[in-house]
């Protein structure tokens, strides 16, 4: 496992932990609403994080 499968494994385990007692989400219609817009919205270009993501990165070894 690679340092970075290794972090991402254990930010997924803490998020799992953290939400463990959550399993409802109340929102307000206006909230509801909100989200839902949010979640419609179209991808955006992001360049600078692709070409970030491009890059090797520091946690590998070469």
């Amino acid at each position: 496992m690679s340092l970075s499968e290794y972090v991402v494994s254990q930010a997924v385990s803490a998020a799992y932990a953290d939400l463990a007692d959550r399993r409802l989400f109340a929102l307000s219609p206006e909230e509801w609403t909100e989200l839902q817009d949010i979640l419609d919205r179209p991808a955006s270009a992001k360049p600078r994080l692709s070409a970030l993501l491009e890059q090797p990165s520091v946690l590998e070894s070469e």
